[in-house]
């Protein structure tokens, strides 16, 4: 199944894998965690492990996968940097009869090859793309940050076409920014270009 973030929210605690992948490395990585938190992960009950040590550690990935957890609880299992030539070991993962762990499969920007077509294509499983904010979606976060979480009550015309045109590469550093900058106007619930410019010569 092909994802877009409102499927994801709603339907992570149903599918047996998932796969987070694009250019946009904040994002999958706060993708992975929201997934973590919706599926109220236990440290005790997360195994991570990184895709090229995948093949060398595949029984233990398995054996820890497709057993109960000893604690109670869910359990989940992470496969970061994973690449097409995984798709054999990580298909054999999601789609086995005795799975008891939600696998979480992360990646960059992949093209359309195996992994991708594993995952969209496939039962109980899906696929959620984390594309680099455009504009619309850029101003969107900006607002959502700033004045319902912060209680900023003003961003300026021109601190706004400022942080458009200087951010929405990377979600995680754009999330950062942005609590940095209302920390720094929290006085004054406005933020200003002097502002933005401030920051961003600091940050």
């Amino acid at each position: 199944m092909k994802w877009k973030e409102a499927d994801f929210n709603s339907g992570i605690s149903n599918v047996n894998a998932v796969l987070i992948y694009g250019p946009d490395a904040g994002l999958v990585d706060e993708l992975c965690d929201k997934a973590l938190e919706k599926l109220e992960i236990d440290k005790d009950n997360l195994l991570a492990v990184d895709a090229s040590d995948l093949r060398d550690k595949q029984d233990a990935v398995f054996a820890e996968s497709c057993s109960p957890s000893m604690f109670g609880g869910r359990k989940a299992v992470i496969i970061a940097d994973a690449g097409d030539s995984d798709t054999k070991i990580i298909s054999e993962l999601a789609t086995s009869q005795s799975l008891c762990a939600t696998v979480i499969v992360t990646a960059g920007d992949l093209r359309v090859g195996s992994l991708r077509k594993l995952f969209e294509d496939g039962k109980n499983i899906a696929a959620i793309a984390c594309y680099t904010d455009d504009s619309k979606t850029l101003e969107a976060l900006i607002h959502k940050e700033l004045s319902a979480q912060a209680g900023i009550r003003q961003v300026t015309p021109d601190a706004m076409s400022y942080m458009l045109s200087h951010m929405g590469g990377d979600r995680g550093i754009t999330r950062s920014f942005l609590q940095k900058i209302a920390i720094y106007v929290s006085d004054k619930h406005v933020v200003e270009l002097e502002d933005v410019e401030k920051c961003i010569a600091i940050f």
